[in-house]
């Protein structure tokens, strides 16, 4: 729940809706601004490890990559 948290707190737009057998839908994006980048999951513990990943490279500068983000320390 924290990372659903951290994302609406840091003002990223996104959307999730499942159907019973359809996998869990993602959305980056709103109607008015347009859509980022949109994914299917298996289940909603992937959609959640895919959009923790995912708005680390769509929103780089933002808090919650700032927070997120696989530091790269082979420099």
């Amino acid at each position: 729940m924290d990372i659903l948290q951290d994302l609406y707190r840091s003002e990223i737009n996104a959307k999730i809706e499942w159907f019973w057998d359809g996998g869990v839908d993602v959305v980056f994006g709103d109607e008015m601004n347009g859509w980022k980048d949109s994914y299917c999951a298996a289940d909603f513990a992937e959609a959640i490890n895919w959009m923790r990943d995912r708005a680390c490279v769509l929103y780089p500068e933002s808090d919650f990559a700032l927070k997120y983000a696989v530091k790269n320390t082979s420099a």
